[in-house]
Protein backbone atom coordinates (compact mmCIF):
# COMPACT_ATOMS: atom_id res chain seq x y z
CA UNK A 1 0.00 0.00 0.00
CA UNK A 2 1.21 3.25 -0.92
CA UNK A 3 1.15 5.49 2.17
CA UNK A 4 1.63 9.00 0.15
CA UNK A 5 -1.57 8.84 -0.63
CA UNK A 6 -5.12 8.79 1.27
CA UNK A 7 -6.06 5.33 2.32
CA UNK A 8 -9.50 6.15 2.19
CA UNK A 9 -11.94 8.45 -0.32
CA UNK A 10 -15.00 9.77 1.20
CA UNK A 11 -17.55 9.92 -1.53
CA UNK A 12 -20.54 12.51 -0.64
CA UNK A 13 -22.86 13.17 -3.62
CA UNK A 14 -25.26 16.16 -2.96
CA UNK A 15 -28.20 18.13 -4.00
CA UNK A 16 -29.86 20.69 -2.86
CA UNK A 17 -29.41 19.90 0.79
CA UNK A 18 -26.67 22.96 1.77
CA UNK A 19 -27.25 23.02 5.51
CA UNK A 20 -27.25 19.11 5.74
CA UNK A 21 -23.89 18.77 3.58
CA UNK A 22 -22.00 21.14 6.00
CA UNK A 23 -23.54 18.96 8.87
CA UNK A 24 -21.93 15.54 7.71
CA UNK A 25 -18.71 17.86 6.27
CA UNK A 26 -18.82 18.72 10.15
CA UNK A 27 -18.54 15.03 11.43
CA UNK A 28 -16.32 14.32 8.82
CA UNK A 29 -13.69 17.33 10.16
CA UNK A 30 -14.55 15.59 13.88
CA UNK A 31 -13.25 11.74 12.69
CA UNK A 32 -10.86 10.29 15.21
CA UNK A 33 -8.95 9.50 12.18
CA UNK A 34 -5.54 11.64 11.06
CA UNK A 35 -6.45 13.72 8.29
CA UNK A 36 -3.65 12.61 6.25
CA UNK A 37 -5.19 9.44 5.94
CA UNK A 38 -8.25 10.52 3.91
CA UNK A 39 -9.30 12.60 1.07
CA UNK A 40 -13.28 13.96 0.56
CA UNK A 41 -14.32 14.30 -2.86
CA UNK A 42 -17.83 16.12 -2.85
CA UNK A 43 -20.11 15.64 -5.97
CA UNK A 44 -22.67 18.50 -6.69
CA UNK A 45 -25.38 16.38 -8.56
CA UNK A 46 -26.88 19.79 -10.22
CA UNK A 47 -27.72 21.44 -6.93
CA UNK A 48 -29.66 25.04 -7.72
CA UNK A 49 -27.74 27.12 -5.34
CA UNK A 50 -23.57 25.75 -5.49
CA UNK A 51 -22.07 24.49 -2.68
CA UNK A 52 -19.04 26.25 -2.90
CA UNK A 53 -19.01 28.40 -0.07
CA UNK A 54 -20.20 25.19 2.02
CA UNK A 55 -16.98 23.08 0.81
CA UNK A 56 -14.78 26.10 0.98
CA UNK A 57 -15.49 26.16 5.33
CA UNK A 58 -13.48 23.22 5.25
CA UNK A 59 -10.64 23.50 3.11
CA UNK A 60 -8.42 24.34 5.78
CA UNK A 61 -8.47 21.38 7.82
CA UNK A 62 -9.49 18.87 4.99
CA UNK A 63 -8.14 17.27 1.87
CA UNK A 64 -11.20 18.39 -0.02
CA UNK A 65 -12.56 18.64 -3.89
CA UNK A 66 -15.64 19.68 -4.80
CA UNK A 67 -16.75 18.20 -8.46
CA UNK A 68 -20.00 18.78 -10.42
CA UNK A 69 -22.44 17.21 -13.03
CA UNK A 70 -25.45 18.10 -14.46
CA UNK A 71 -28.54 16.25 -12.51
CA UNK A 72 -28.33 12.62 -12.77
CA UNK A 73 -28.68 11.04 -10.19
CA UNK A 74 -26.90 9.78 -6.73
CA UNK A 75 -25.55 6.85 -8.41
CA UNK A 76 -23.73 8.38 -11.44
CA UNK A 77 -22.36 11.32 -8.77
CA UNK A 78 -20.90 8.51 -6.81
CA UNK A 79 -19.41 7.04 -9.77
CA UNK A 80 -17.79 10.41 -10.83
CA UNK A 81 -16.19 10.54 -7.33
CA UNK A 82 -14.71 7.31 -7.07
CA UNK A 83 -13.41 7.66 -10.79
CA UNK A 84 -11.34 10.77 -9.26
CA UNK A 85 -10.40 8.57 -5.89
CA UNK A 86 -6.87 8.02 -4.65
CA UNK A 87 -7.42 6.10 -2.11
CA UNK A 88 -7.10 2.47 -1.99
CA UNK A 89 -10.82 1.99 -0.18
CA UNK A 90 -13.85 4.19 -1.52
CA UNK A 91 -16.40 4.98 1.51
CA UNK A 92 -19.49 6.39 0.58
CA UNK A 93 -21.64 8.61 3.02
CA UNK A 94 -24.90 10.81 1.98
CA UNK A 95 -25.07 14.34 2.55
CA UNK A 96 -27.78 13.90 4.99
CA UNK A 97 -25.36 12.01 7.52
CA UNK A 98 -23.10 12.52 10.31
CA UNK A 99 -20.31 9.72 11.19
CA UNK A 100 -19.78 9.56 14.73
CA UNK A 101 -15.95 9.88 15.33
CA UNK A 102 -14.62 6.47 15.62
CA UNK A 103 -16.57 5.64 12.37
CA UNK A 104 -13.32 5.11 9.92
CA UNK A 105 -11.47 3.77 12.87
CA UNK A 106 -13.78 0.70 13.24
CA UNK A 107 -13.86 0.13 9.59
CA UNK A 108 -10.34 0.29 9.54
CA UNK A 109 -10.14 -2.21 12.41
CA UNK A 110 -12.04 -4.60 10.03
CA UNK A 111 -10.41 -4.39 6.77
CA UNK A 112 -7.34 -4.85 8.91
CA UNK A 113 -8.99 -8.74 9.10
CA UNK A 114 -9.99 -8.87 5.96
CA UNK A 115 -8.45 -5.95 3.74
CA UNK A 116 -10.55 -7.02 0.88
CA UNK A 117 -14.06 -7.05 1.91
CA UNK A 118 -16.77 -4.38 1.29
CA UNK A 119 -17.61 -3.24 4.85
CA UNK A 120 -21.44 -1.32 5.27
CA UNK A 121 -22.01 0.29 8.71
CA UNK A 122 -25.24 1.06 10.76
CA UNK A 123 -27.44 4.33 10.54
CA UNK A 124 -29.25 5.62 13.26
CA UNK A 125 -32.32 8.57 12.89
CA UNK A 126 -31.97 12.23 14.78
CA UNK A 127 -34.63 13.30 13.57
CA UNK A 128 -37.12 11.08 15.71
CA UNK A 129 -41.10 11.75 14.52
CA UNK A 130 -43.36 9.01 13.10
CA UNK A 131 -41.77 9.23 9.58
CA UNK A 132 -38.53 8.77 9.70
CA UNK A 133 -38.94 5.85 13.09
CA UNK A 134 -41.21 4.18 10.58
CA UNK A 135 -38.26 4.59 7.88
CA UNK A 136 -35.82 4.00 10.37
CA UNK A 137 -38.06 0.28 11.54
CA UNK A 138 -37.63 -0.84 8.40
CA UNK A 139 -34.24 -0.54 7.50
CA UNK A 140 -33.59 -1.98 10.68
CA UNK A 141 -35.78 -5.06 9.54
CA UNK A 142 -33.80 -5.46 5.92
CA UNK A 143 -30.77 -5.40 8.10
CA UNK A 144 -31.93 -7.90 10.48
CA UNK A 145 -33.54 -10.27 7.51
CA UNK A 146 -30.55 -9.57 5.07
CA UNK A 147 -27.50 -9.40 7.25
CA UNK A 148 -28.50 -12.16 10.06
CA UNK A 149 -25.07 -13.72 9.72
CA UNK A 150 -22.80 -9.96 9.41
CA UNK A 151 -20.19 -12.14 7.76
CA UNK A 152 -22.34 -12.61 4.78
CA UNK A 153 -24.27 -9.67 4.48
CA UNK A 154 -26.75 -9.39 1.54
CA UNK A 155 -27.13 -5.77 1.52
CA UNK A 156 -25.35 -2.63 2.93
CA UNK A 157 -26.80 0.49 1.74
CA UNK A 158 -24.81 3.38 0.20
CA UNK A 159 -24.85 6.02 2.84
CA UNK A 160 -22.47 3.70 4.39
CA UNK A 161 -20.44 1.51 2.99
CA UNK A 162 -16.69 1.00 1.88
CA UNK A 163 -15.24 -0.97 -0.78
CA UNK A 164 -11.67 -1.75 -2.51
CA UNK A 165 -11.73 1.03 -4.90
CA UNK A 166 -10.49 -1.60 -7.24
CA UNK A 167 -12.59 -4.14 -7.30
CA UNK A 168 -15.18 -1.52 -7.20
CA UNK A 169 -13.90 -0.09 -10.66
CA UNK A 170 -13.60 -3.44 -12.18
CA UNK A 171 -17.50 -4.36 -11.73
CA UNK A 172 -18.07 -0.56 -13.19
CA UNK A 173 -19.51 0.99 -9.93
CA UNK A 174 -23.10 1.78 -9.56
CA UNK A 175 -25.62 1.07 -12.58
CA UNK A 176 -26.37 4.69 -13.68
CA UNK A 177 -29.59 3.40 -15.16
CA UNK A 178 -31.37 4.07 -11.41
CA UNK A 179 -32.08 7.74 -11.38
CA UNK A 180 -33.25 7.80 -8.26
CA UNK A 181 -31.91 6.40 -4.76
CA UNK A 182 -33.91 3.60 -5.04
CA UNK A 183 -32.15 0.15 -6.06
CA UNK A 184 -28.94 0.80 -7.19
CA UNK A 185 -27.59 -0.11 -3.65
CA UNK A 186 -29.60 -3.89 -3.78
CA UNK A 187 -28.58 -4.23 -7.67
CA UNK A 188 -24.82 -3.13 -6.79
CA UNK A 189 -24.31 -5.67 -3.56
CA UNK A 190 -26.46 -8.60 -6.02
CA UNK A 191 -23.38 -7.82 -8.63
CA UNK A 192 -20.47 -7.54 -5.60
CA UNK A 193 -21.53 -11.16 -3.76
CA UNK A 194 -22.31 -12.73 -7.46
CA UNK A 195 -18.74 -11.77 -8.02
CA UNK A 196 -17.26 -13.45 -5.20
CA UNK A 197 -16.38 -10.60 -3.11
CA UNK A 198 -17.19 -10.52 0.60
CA UNK A 199 -19.30 -7.95 2.16
CA UNK A 200 -19.37 -7.67 6.08
CA UNK A 201 -22.37 -5.69 8.32
CA UNK A 202 -20.18 -3.59 10.87
CA UNK A 203 -23.63 -2.20 13.04
CA UNK A 204 -20.81 -0.32 15.14
CA UNK A 205 -19.63 1.84 12.42
CA UNK A 206 -22.04 4.11 12.48
CA UNK A 207 -23.39 7.28 11.51
CA UNK A 208 -26.39 9.83 12.53
CA UNK A 209 -29.15 10.40 9.88
CA UNK A 210 -30.81 13.58 9.61
CA UNK A 211 -33.36 12.31 6.70
CA UNK A 212 -36.31 14.64 7.74
CA UNK A 213 -39.42 13.43 6.37
CA UNK A 214 -43.07 14.43 6.92
CA UNK A 215 -46.25 12.19 5.47
CA UNK A 216 -45.27 13.66 1.94
CA UNK A 217 -42.17 12.89 1.09
CA UNK A 218 -42.48 9.66 3.52
CA UNK A 219 -44.26 8.34 0.53
CA UNK A 220 -42.48 9.65 -2.09
CA UNK A 221 -39.57 7.84 -0.77
CA UNK A 222 -41.29 4.66 -0.95
CA UNK A 223 -43.18 4.93 -4.42
CA UNK A 224 -39.28 5.64 -5.36
CA UNK A 225 -38.39 2.92 -3.37
CA UNK A 226 -40.89 0.80 -5.17
CA UNK A 227 -39.91 2.38 -9.10
CA UNK A 228 -36.41 1.21 -8.25
CA UNK A 229 -37.47 -2.11 -7.08
CA UNK A 230 -39.27 -2.78 -10.66
CA UNK A 231 -36.02 -1.38 -12.15
CA UNK A 232 -34.11 -3.70 -10.42
CA UNK A 233 -35.56 -6.57 -11.14
CA UNK A 234 -35.89 -5.91 -14.40
CA UNK A 235 -32.17 -4.94 -15.05
CA UNK A 236 -30.66 -7.66 -12.38
CA UNK A 237 -29.17 -10.79 -13.51
CA UNK A 238 -28.95 -11.82 -9.72
CA UNK A 239 -32.26 -10.86 -8.27
CA UNK A 240 -34.50 -13.35 -6.58
CA UNK A 241 -38.06 -13.45 -6.79
CA UNK A 242 -40.69 -11.73 -4.81
CA UNK A 243 -40.26 -11.87 -1.03
CA UNK A 244 -42.34 -14.38 0.96
CA UNK A 245 -45.47 -14.06 3.19
CA UNK A 246 -43.15 -14.42 6.05
CA UNK A 247 -41.22 -11.56 5.20
CA UNK A 248 -43.69 -8.90 5.11
CA UNK A 249 -44.97 -10.86 8.15
CA UNK A 250 -42.38 -9.93 9.84
CA UNK A 251 -42.18 -6.46 8.70
CA UNK A 252 -45.65 -5.36 10.05
CA UNK A 253 -44.59 -7.18 13.25
CA UNK A 254 -41.45 -5.43 13.42
CA UNK A 255 -42.60 -2.54 15.13
CA UNK A 256 -44.21 -4.16 18.18
CA UNK A 257 -40.94 -6.24 18.64
CA UNK A 258 -38.80 -3.03 18.64
CA UNK A 259 -40.65 0.06 19.84
CA UNK A 260 -43.47 1.13 22.71
CA UNK A 261 -46.71 -0.01 21.55
CA UNK A 262 -48.19 3.40 20.79
CA UNK A 263 -45.88 4.10 18.65
CA UNK A 264 -45.33 0.62 17.37
CA UNK A 265 -48.93 0.85 16.46
CA UNK A 266 -48.19 4.62 14.44
CA UNK A 267 -45.34 3.25 12.85
CA UNK A 268 -47.24 -0.09 11.81
CA UNK A 269 -50.14 2.31 10.30
CA UNK A 270 -47.30 4.14 8.17
CA UNK A 271 -45.66 1.04 6.92
CA UNK A 272 -48.73 0.09 5.42
CA UNK A 273 -49.10 2.88 3.73
CA UNK A 274 -45.07 3.05 2.52
CA UNK A 275 -45.95 -0.73 1.01
CA UNK A 276 -49.07 0.28 -1.05
CA UNK A 277 -46.44 3.59 -2.20
CA UNK A 278 -44.23 0.90 -2.77
CA UNK A 279 -46.70 -1.14 -5.32
CA UNK A 280 -47.72 2.22 -6.84
CA UNK A 281 -44.46 2.97 -7.92
CA UNK A 282 -43.74 -0.29 -8.47
CA UNK A 283 -46.74 -0.74 -11.25
CA UNK A 284 -45.47 2.86 -12.51
CA UNK A 285 -42.65 1.44 -13.51
CA UNK A 286 -43.66 -1.49 -14.78
CA UNK A 287 -46.05 0.17 -17.16
CA UNK A 288 -43.84 3.31 -17.84
CA UNK A 289 -41.04 0.03 -19.11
Amino acid sequence: MNDARPKYSLVIPTYNRPEQLRRCLDGVAALETQKDRFEVIVVDDGSRTPVDDVVDEFRTNLNIRLMRQENQGPATARNVGAAAANGDYLVFIDDDCVPEPDWLTRIGRRLALSPLTGVGGGATDRIGNFCTTAHQALMDYLYATFNANPEQAHFCATNNLCLPREFFAELGGFATSFRYAAGEDRDFCDRWRAAGHELHYLPVARVDHYHALNLRTFLRLHYRYGRGARHYRALSKNAVGFETAGFYAGLVAWPFRTLPPLRATAVFGLQLLSQAAHGVGYLREAFAR
